[in-house]
């Protein structure tokens, strides 16, 4: 979990690759990681959001659908090609994505 001036790492030191991208479209508060499974961070703390999450796998699928719609060329999907393209990345109800690019000049 996250605590006061730390960054939720994995079991190798690595920062998740959604970690601080994904929003609840409904309260506005960010994702915690669960298992394979993202979750509302408000309601998994305290219940104050409807229940919603999202599967890792589905959602890297969807990424990488909606940027090859949109001719993003990459190697492989990873937080530089998040930071360089996706403001962020808001899930609603029913697992709804809805992803908020950065304006390109």
């Amino acid at each position: 979990m996250i605590s006061c001036g730390k960054v939720q790492t994995n079991k190798e030191g690595k920062v998740d690759l959604f970690y601080v991208y994904l929003k609840c479209r409904e309260c506005g508060s960010k994702f915690t990681k669960a298992g394979k499974y993202y979750y509302c961070n408000n309601y998994a703390r305290t219940c104050s959001c409807t229940k919603h999450s999202t599967n890792r796998e589905n959602l890297i699928k969807y990424i990488e659908r909606e940027l090859k719609a949109k001719h993003i060329k990459y190697d492989e999907l990873n937080r530089q090609v998040l930071f360089e393209y996706i403001k962020d990345i808001a899930i609603s109800e029913n697992s709804v994505v809805k992803i908020n690019y950065k304006s390109r000049k």
